[in-house]
């Protein structure tokens, strides 16, 4: 018995292995969202550089909003390409590091050759450590070290922020740690930064808003091998899926049913499917199927044909005033046959 196609049917005409080599770069949450992403960490970045935290040129500190960026490309990247925590923190931690130190030597010693911006960042923070631990002193004039922390701080934040959205699917994670770094400099610093405070607050409504309509109001028609696709969805216990429709805002589909729904079906389920459906305990079937249940089935019994089981709640459907009263012929089958065992 054939069942009617859905927005979700999965029919692969190729190997997985040429599935998994396409990398669809474009993010599914649109490169608004990330665009957003970056202009938050960099709100970050800006109030730091606002708030003077190192004494000298106001321009030693211009770098910042640069560095949260940079972090949040380098954390989209290994998002999208499939990298793993390992690549995304160590490799981010060595690249950082290395970025970091270029540009805090840029800072310390203007026009200097590669080698003399790394030296000059190895001196100021050999210099501050003398300073302040070797020789006891309570300051330091160095300012090689303080730079290099609050660009960690920023590079790590915007990070941080790019991987977990993207690979973890954690939007708010990604706003809740660079706000609460704004939120805490806005609170130290005697500075007026609260239209700082403001845009984040705008940025990161629409970025949640975004996220929200990707991943919550999304109808995803999945077919393989047909067209070039517009994305991938990555599916927690399947494999890549390849994407070629993407239609905003569904009438009844959720995503996590869509997650469930678009799964290459396994062996046994098909198995499962037809013996049922030999053994005529299929009870009901979806006319529009909403979640992408196999074969349409809505409801079975079982093997005793003494329970049943359904997914849709024929409760909520039992009365005009509820939309619908469908469901009500449910329960007055139950009491006829109730009725019917007691005479």
């Amino acid at each position: 018995m054939s069942a009617a196609p859905t927005a979700f049917d999965y029919r692969p005409t190729a190997p997985t292995d040429q599935v998994r080599r396409h990398l669809a770069l474009a993010p599914a949450e649109g490169w608004s969202s990330v665009l957003l992403l970056a202009l938050m960490v960099a709100l970050v970045g800006w109030s730091i550089d606002d708030a003077r935290w190192v004494l000298g040129s106001r321009t030693l500190t211009n770098f910042l909003p640069w560095a949260g960026m940079l972090g949040v490309a380098w954390g989209f990247a290994v998002a999208k390409t499939g990298g793993g925590r390992l690549l995304a923190y160590l490799g981010g931690a060595v690249l950082g590091a290395a970025y970091l130190t270029l540009v805090v030597g840029a800072q310390l010693a203007p026009g200097a050759s590669i080698g003399g911006m790394f030296q000059a960042t190895s001196d100021s923070v050999v210099g501050a450590y003398l300073d302040l631990v070797v020789r006891g002193r309570a300051t330091t004039l160095e300012v090689g070290h303080f730079l290099l922390v609050l660009g960690i701080i920023c590079w790590g934040a915007g990070q941080f922020a790019g991987y977990s959205a993207y690979a973890h699917r954690r939007p708010v994670a990604a706003v809740v740690l660079p706000g609460s770094l704004l939120l805490a400099n806005i609170a130290l610093t005697v500075q007026d930064q609260y239209a700082l405070m403001v845009v984040y607050s705008i940025a990161a409504l629409l970025f949640l808003v975004r996220f929200h309509v990707a991943e919550h109001g999304v109808r995803l028609e999945v077919v393989a091998g047909v067209a070039p696709p517009l994305g991938r969805l990555e599916l927690a216990d399947a494999d890549y899926v390849e994407l070629t429709s993407l239609e905003r805002w569904p009438e009844e589909i959720l995503a996590k049913e869509a997650r469930a729904a678009a799964a290459r079906p396994q062996s046994a389920k098909q198995v499962l499917r037809h013996q049922l459906e030999a053994e005529d305990r299929v009870v009901f079937r979806y006319l529009d199927n909403p979640n992408g249940s196999l074969g349409d089935i809505a409801g079975i019994l079982s093997e005793g044909r003494n329970v049943m089981g359904l997914m849709p709640h024929p409760e909520r459907a039992c009365e005009p005033l509820m939309g619908s009263s469908d469901g009500l012929v449910v329960f007055q089958s139950m009491v006829a046959a109730f009725a019917a065992c007691r005479t």
